[in-house]
């Protein structure tokens, strides 16, 4: 049932049974309908989300319109990282774009498990390292590429992105109109 989520860890660090175990003991497996909140503006993130079919969107709401941060599909960790590490209400809101089967694991969860497993704290740090390498990612765009930059470097990169993200979502994500993105497009 977790298979997907030992495999994805162990490309960064073998995990002996015994520490898989003890981790295992912290997971649950979540399944979300295609729209359904995984987490809501001011609410406090409590875990991580390991996608292991789907996609989930994020997004903050800014005078009333939806600004897309990102987007996680098979075998990516997804969570509010600012809410979850300081325990503060979200800004941003976390959506099953399409039907979602994931593992969730609970921020206390994982902390009491640190403290009995201490080599399992290596295995946290390279998860959280996973979802910041995603949002810096996400944040050069913009210092870096123009938007038509913005929108062959995510084709380039993240081809299946185009492929299951609504137009509009891939938009706001790369900070323009769907009307720029659409002529964007059409050049190509």
């Amino acid at each position: 049932m977790f298979d997907s989520l030992r495999q994805t860890l162990e490309t960064q660090q073998p995990l002996s049974d015994t520490d898989w175990l003890a981790f295992q003991s912290c997971l649950q497996q979540k399944r979300y309908a295609k729209n359904e909140l995984l987490l809501q503006t001011g609410q406090v993130c409590r875990g991580i989300w390991f996608v292991q079919k789907g996609a989930v969107r994020s997004y903050v709401s800014k005078d009333g319109t939806e600004v897309h941060t990102g987007f996680s599909f098979e075998n990516d960790f997804v969570t509010a990282y600012e809410s979850m590490t300081r325990q503060e209400p979200s800004s941003v809101m976390l959506v099953a774009l399409e039907p979602l089967e994931a593992i969730y694991f609970g921020r206390d969860e994982l902390i009491n498990l640190y403290q009995q497993a201490p080599s399992l704290t290596q295995l946290g740090r390279l998860i959280l390292e996973k979802v910041i390498v995603l949002q810096q990612h996400y944040a050069s765009l913009f210092t870096l590429y123009s938007p038509t930059e913005r929108y062959q470097r995510l084709t380039e990169k993240y081809p299946h992105m185009v492929q299951r993200v609504p137009v509009q979502y891939i938009a706001s994500y790369l900070g323009m109109a769907r009307e720029t993105l659409s002529r964007i497009r059409q050049k190509k």
